[in-house]
């Protein structure tokens, strides 16, 4: 008999701990809506989409950089609105 109790009990806090990350992601987005800065300042910014570049992108003479530096190597990703697909290794 006690297995299904602490089914019941374990299915309960499950569903309070998703209720509370809910609200709490709710919370995030008012704070954030309100106060856009605080977003950069934690280090939270939006992702750089395809159609972020495009808008951007909009004169030929533009060009955006982007890059990574890991423990073995730097990338430098190119992005330009004239550009073809392309990959290049520097060593």
């Amino acid at each position: 008999m006690a297995q299904p109790l602490n089914a019941n009990r374990i299915a309960e806090r499950e569903s309070q701990l998703q209720m509370a990350g809910d609200a709490y992601e709710t919370f995030q987005t008012r704070v954030y809506a309100a106060h856009p800065e605080l977003r950069g300042k934690r280090g939270q910014l939006s992702s750089f989409t395809i159609e972020d570049a495009g808008a951007l992108l909009s004169e030929t003479r533009t060009t955006i950089l982007e890059y990574v530096v890991t423990d073995e190597q730097t990338l430098l990703f190119v992005l330009r609105k004239d550009s073809k697909a392309r990959s290049n290794q520097w060593t």
